[in-house]
């Protein structure tokens, strides 16, 4: 009974701040241009990622460094993770085509300016990956799932290295993230992670249900390589190393990332 009440009072917050967050994208957003347009949407986004979060019973744990990028790299375990990252700070995101059609968030996602991209239509990858570079350049946060889908979280599958041909090609630095939950007991929380067969309204249903989840980000140095398949390479094994438990933080600014000069080829 105590979980069905939770449930139902979440879902109520939950509808709540969707008409709230319809009202504020209408007033402010609607009818801008440019990257006036840009700057609003990231600041919506975050203001109604941080109203999910406390309705869902998030706790974040942020873990820092002093570094910024274009392009930020997460490894991928729930649609939690877009809330999490949106309300830790001002981002854009990327997805596949399909989340365009899902209920609720699809609607969301769309207000929030995400590039959708049609993945499997490898014709229309070049064109995806030169428009990927263009509004990374503009939002300055603009984060991608190189996974391709979502794990159970326990490992890291391997990034595509075609969803990151654009930021070899234009030469983009690239911050690795880290996202893990768990409950307050110190169990993962494998309530939170969406993959395989689930489907989302039961497993958004189960999840309401917990009374609280901690979530933790950790983020990285950035790291750039004219080769996609190294820059894939790099950045799987940089995030890896973020899900290892380690010490807290220390002050001081961290060492900034050797930039991989492009290859030059002499022409006769």
């Amino acid at each position: 009974m105590e979980k069905t009440i939770r449930r139902l009072r979440r879902l109520s917050g939950l509808l709540i701040i969707t008409a709230v967050a319809f009202a504020e994208y209408a007033v402010t957003i609607t009818g801008r241009r440019g990257p006036d347009r840009v700057r609003r949407q990231s600041r919506w986004i975050q203001r109604q990622a941080g109203r999910f979060a406390r309705v869902l019973g998030l706790r974040m744990q942020i873990w820092f460094q002093r570094h910024s990028a274009p392009l930020l790299v997460c490894n991928h375990v729930s649609y939690l993770d877009i809330i999490v990252l949106a309300a830790a700070r001002p981002v854009r995101f990327v997805a596949k085509s399909e989340v365009r059609t899902w209920p609720w968030f699809g609607w969301l996602a769309q207000c929030a300016g995400t590039l959708f991209i049609k993945r499997e239509h490898r014709r229309l990858l070049p064109d995806s990956n030169r428009q990927l570079a263009d509004l990374a350049r503009q939002v300055g946060s603009l984060v991608m799932f190189p996974e391709g889908t979502s794990s159970d979280g326990q490992t890291v599958l391997p990034f595509r290295s075609s969803l990151l041909a654009g930021a070899a090609a234009e030469n983009l630095s690239v911050l690795p993230v880290w996202i893990g939950y768990e409950l307050p007991d110190g169990d993962v929380a494998q309530e939170v992670c969406w993959w395989g067969a689930m489907t989302l309204v039961p497993h958004l249903w189960r999840l309401l249900g917990c009374k609280e989840i901690i979530s933790t980000v950790r983020f990285g140095r950035p790291v750039w390589h004219w080769d996609r398949k190294v820059l894939a390479a790099q950045l799987h094994e940089a995030v890896c190393d973020l899900a290892r438990p380690r010490p807290p933080l220390q002050t001081g600014d961290p060492q900034r990332a050797a930039r991989v000069p492009r290859p030059q080829f002499a022409t006769t």
